[in-house]
């Protein structure tokens, strides 16, 4: 059995928008066949990602199509709009994950220039541990009726705060250090 050609044939048929013509159905075949070309798929894994990719950007078509729609009202054109963007962060996270399978010597540099740092970026230096017993430094507060560090993020009044910053810290850092021994 023919994996490619099984998986676009899916495409294909997945794709299909309705009262397509024939020389329409004829030209978008065509297009997912070039498609496929283009995005090589060396292996089955990397031609299920790449029929995801395609039947994805159809998809996206789709959806950028409908959110330029100007007949229709405001609010839906936004959650179009947001619709839209949230396929192509999709479309986007199979272009990486098809990218890593194709040239993975590529991903792991990528990944290690991340965590390297660069000549024109210093290393970041080690975090000091202060004691537990230090006082932390408070931020300067606003007037009673300016707090806004008081509120949720729905405006409404935040739960109150069981544990005192200092508290937090001493028992974080107890969990880190370990006990001494003797």
């Amino acid at each position: 059995m023919d994996v490619y050609a099984y998986l676009r044939n899916n495409v294909v048929e997945a794709t299909t928008p309705p009262g397509e013509t024939a020389t329409a159905a004829q030209l978008r075949r065509e297009a997912i066949e070039e498609l496929f070309k283009a995005y090589a798929p060396a292996n089955a894994m990397q031609a299920l990602i790449v029929s995801n990719c395609v039947s994805i950007q159809f998809l996206l078509n789709a959806a950028i199509r409908d959110a330029s729609n100007t007949n229709l009202e405001p609010a839906l054109q936004r959650k179009l709009s947001a619709s839209a963007m949230s396929i192509t962060r999709a479309l986007a996270q199979w272009h990486r994950q098809l990218e890593k399978l194709q040239h993975p010597a590529k991903a792991r540099v990528a990944a290690a220039k991340q965590v390297a740092p660069t000549p024109e970026q210093p290393a970041m230096p080690a975090p000091q541990l202060r004691s537990p017993a230090a006082p932390m430094p408070q931020p300067p507060m606003p007037p009673d009726n300016q707090a806004p560090h008081l509120l949720g993020l729905n405006g409404r009044s935040a739960a109150p705060v069981i544990m005192s910053p200092d508290a937090i810290l001493a028992t974080i850092l107890e969990s880190l250090v370990p006990p001494a021994s003797g």
